[in-house]
Order: structure tokens, then C-alpha cells, then sequence
């Protein structure tokens, strides 16, 4: 495939609240597999991230449609690609990170990779980076986001334990990368949900950071 005539745009798209959680394990089940779930249920943001992160599409050199790309960890993967009937993120490119998965009979159009390849990634207009923590810990020093898109959390579940979330967003290298870059306050959204542990109210404040 001929590349696009585009730079490839690379945007970080979360929901983390302040001790850096995005996704919880729950009870492993018979697969001997831990069962992810994000543990915030706020509608808006979802709808939210879906507008973000839809599809977006160029015409390549030789006249082929290149669509933008998500990309997961494994475990993110497992949590939310049992929410879709047929394609996961139907007219994007799903990318996943996994040293084990190398493809999914259910979804054959989901790309699996066992590193960060920047080279995979030139052919796609933008790339959203969705997490889980340890793929965007492992690639704030590989990636410099056009766009930062976080969901601040207000919230810190008790229920929430060292077991249940292993690997936690680095919040303090975030906070160092956020400093250049520049929030456009115009875009800040309040939402409300509930956490699914606790069924406690929250409270979220989006925030949308553009790189200066």
C-alpha cells in the first residue's frame, strides 16, 4: 500500500482518575483469563469518546482509503471487543499490543502486533492511543501526541485494590507532558456517572490538550 501524503497524528484518549486508574481486574474466570472492566459508567464520556475517536479517512498515493487506528493493549481489547456485533471499531483499523495474541477468529480485521511499530503506523492518518496503562506508560517516551484528551475522574474507589489494578497511568510523567502542551478550556465538559464498584455518584471533568 502506497502511503497517504499525510504526517501521522498520534492522540491519547483516557478516562483516569487521580491515582491513575483506567481499567480494573475483576474474579478471573474459568479461562484462567482476569475479566477487565472500566470501572467508571459515565454515558456522556462515552459518547464523547466515540465522537473523538470516529473515523477519519484519507485517499493514499495509489487511490486506496486509509482510515484512522486504535490502539490497545490486550487486556483493553478483551474489555471492550465483546461490545461489538461485527467489527471492532467498524471503519478504523483496531491495532493491538500483545506478545502472546497473534489473531482473533471473531474479529480477523483486528491487527495484532508484539511492539510499538512506528513504521505500522505511517500509513494511518491518526492513531488514538486508548490504553490500558502499562501500553501508555511504556509509550510517553515513544509518541509525542498532537492531542491529549482526558476525562479527569473525580474519584478514588475503595474497592479499588492493589490486586484489582496492577498497573496504574503515570500520573507524574503525565503531569510533566501536559506542561507543553495547552488546554482549550472552550472544550471542558462536565459529566456525571457512577462508579461500577461502588455505585457511588461521580463527577468528570473533561479536558481536551492540544501540543503547543
Amino acid at each position: 500500500m502506497s502511503l497517504a501524503p499525510t504526517t501521522t497524528k498520534y492522540s491519547l484518549v483516557l478516562a483516569v482518575n487521580p491515582s491513575g486508574v483506567i481499567g480494573v481486574d475483576c474474579a478471573k474466570s474459568s479461562s484462567d483469563k482476569p475479566n477487565q472492566i472500566i470501572p467508571w459508567d459515565i454515558p456522556e464520556d462515552l459518547k464523547n469518546f466515540r465522537k473523538i475517536t470516529s473515523a477519519v479517512t484519507v485517499t493514499a498515493e495509489d487511490g486506496t482509503s486509509v482510515s484512522s487506528a486504535i490502539l490497545m493493549g490486550r487486556k483493553t481489547y478483551d474489555t471492550v471487543a465483546p461490545l461489538f456485533t461485527k467489527k471492532v471499531f467498524p471503519n478504523r483499523t483496531p491495532i493491538v499490543l500483545s506478545l502472546q495474541q497473534k489473531f482473533d477468529p471473531l474479529h480477523p480485521e483486528v491487527v495484532f502486533v508484539d511492539h510499538v511499530n512506528k513504521e505500522l503506523f505511517k500509513q494511518y492518518p491518526i492513531v488514538h492511543n486508548i490504553g490500558g496503562a502499562g501500553l501508555v506508560n511504556t509509550t510517553f517516551d515513544t509518541f509525542v501526541y498532537n492531542d491529549i484528551h482526558l476525562t479527569h475522574v473525580d474519584h478514588n474507589c475503595e474497592k479499588i485494590t492493589k490486586d484489582l489494578n496492577p498497573v496504574a497511568v503515570d500520573m507524574d510523567k503525565l503531569g510533566q507532558i501536559l506542561l507543553a502542551y495547552q488546554h482549550s478550556v472552550a472544550e471542558d465538559a462536565k459529566f456525571m456517572g457512577k462508579c461500577s464498584l461502588c455505585d457511588e455518584t461521580i463527577t468528570a471533568t473533561y479536558v481536551h490538550y492540544r501540543k503547543v
